[in-house]
């Protein structure tokens, strides 16, 4: 029967039916910011009886607090409520290419301890597991882990993954890496629920419930880095494909007689405007000759590129052009696909800021389909290039507000 469970509505009981009203007092607070309980009875419908029953224990939880009272110029004055800054805490764990970091971040977003481990030349699957393992149990063995209520752990890494097993299959450039069991060790060995997102799925999740996603109900959240990848929010719900895989922009073919891509495919867009062939085109046009700020360099790194842009260097405002041209088509497919109200740009190309958002908005909104009747926006990431310390944590804490920590089972999850 747990077939029908994926192609069919579930039904709402009385646990359903509390976890989804606390975790809409949740977003109101989250959204809108402090509100009295009579506010909160206004904008979410509930009866002022049920707000007072589901704050209470709230409360008592630490997950909201009581802040004082409002100004009022009639009668008692209302007593506020916010999200706790002692609210309970998701230990959160990113990996990429570079590095490990793990996090601990509470219900606020606000970040409590940090730890990172850095991937080098020779890194097995053994070692990287050991890296893991020694900045979680730095952070939970520290000074801000104690006397904190753990809701779980949460893992945002690169791809492609195996979400249902909780595996990290074979991403390309990872040192040779692959088939790590995160998920089901992480399990294990700190008998904690354990939810693991594509790290750009993660930057959706993280601008939706910490960042400038929080009031728009359709966006998409696209990360530059090493690779190319987004995040897609559709009516408020975040939108996975059926094997988590939904969102893979970086492998749009743009040119199908083009570069071939670790992929296998021809001509995809990460071969063109990923980080690393953005730094090569600019090594290219400085070993050709071409006067440039770069020229004295031993290695042009992205960030020397943009610094050069801002100061009108011609290669690197020219590089800067290509990517934006590379990046306009696929970003326009994605645009196209779900027509989002905003388009967030996070990771490494975030540095670059209106450097690439103002000419990508203009030529994103001159080459979609529906540009005689509204225009997209396209804007930096609320966490720029630092979404790293707060993906991981942003899904254990998203899973947590919808209920799936209740009761947790990991195979009936199906994380």
């Amino acid at each position: 029967m747990k077939e029908y469970a994926k192609i069919l509505r579930n039904g709402a009981n009385q646990s359903t039916i509390k976890h989804s009203n606390r975790g809409l007092i949740f977003e109101v607070l989250n959204t809108v910011g402090p509100c009295s309980r009579t506010q909160l009875a206004k904008i979410t419908g509930l009866t002022k009886t049920s707000i007072t029953n589901i704050t209470t224990q709230m409360i008592e939880e630490k997950i909201i607090c009581e802040m004082g009272a409002a100004d009022s110029q009639l009668g008692r004055k209302p007593v506020m409520l916010d999200i706790s800054s002692h609210s309970p805490c998701a230990l959160g764990v990113s990996i990429n290419r570079d590095f490990v970091y793990a996090s601990l971040v509470n219900l606020r977003g606000e970040l409590k301890i940090e730890k990172n481990y850095i991937i080098r030349d020779g890194e097995t699957k053994e070692s990287l597991w050991k890296g893991i393992v020694k900045c979680c149990d730095s952070i939970l063995q520290s000074d801000a882990a104690r006397n904190v209520q753990l809701l779980g752990i949460g893992v945002a890494s690169i791809g492609p993954l195996d979400i249902k097993n909780g595996m990290i299959l074979s991403p390309p450039n990872f040192k040779g890496i692959h088939n790590i069991e995160i998920v089901p060790r992480l399990e294990q060995k700190y008998g904690l629920p354990v939810f693991m997102n594509n790290d750009m799925s993660a930057g959706a999740i993280s601008e939706k419930l910490f960042g400038y996603g929080k009031r728009i109900s359709d966006f998409v959240f696209i990360g530059v880095t090493n690779g190319i990848g987004a995040g897609v929010v559709v009516d408020k719900k975040f939108f996975m494909g059926s094997n988590g895989f939904a969102g893979e922009i970086g492998h749009i073919s743009i040119d199908y007689n083009g570069r071939d891509c670790p992929c296998g495919n021809k001509g995809c867009l990460e071969v063109y405007a990923g980080i690393p062939y953005i730094e090569k085109s600019a090594v290219e046009k400085v070993n050709a000759g071409e006067v440039s700020l770069l020229s004295g360099l031993k290695e042009i790194r992205w960030l020397d590129i943009v610094d050069a842009a801002h100061k009108r260097d011609k290669v690197a405002c020219r590089v800067i052009g290509e990517l934006v041209e590379y990046l306009a088509v696929g970003i326009t497919s994605i645009v196209d696909a779900y027509d989002p109200q905003v388009v967030f740009l996070g990771h490494d190309i975030a540095i670059a800021g209106d450097l690439v958002c103002k000419p990508l908005k203009e030529s994103v909104n001159k080459r979609k389909f529906s540009k005689s009747f509204n225009e997209v926006d396209i804007k930096i990431s609320k966490f720029k290039d630092m979404l790293y310390k707060i993906n991981g944590a942003a899904v254990i804490i998203y899973h947590y507000l919808n209920g799936a920590l209740v009761d947790y089972d990991r195979k009936e999850a199906g994380v």
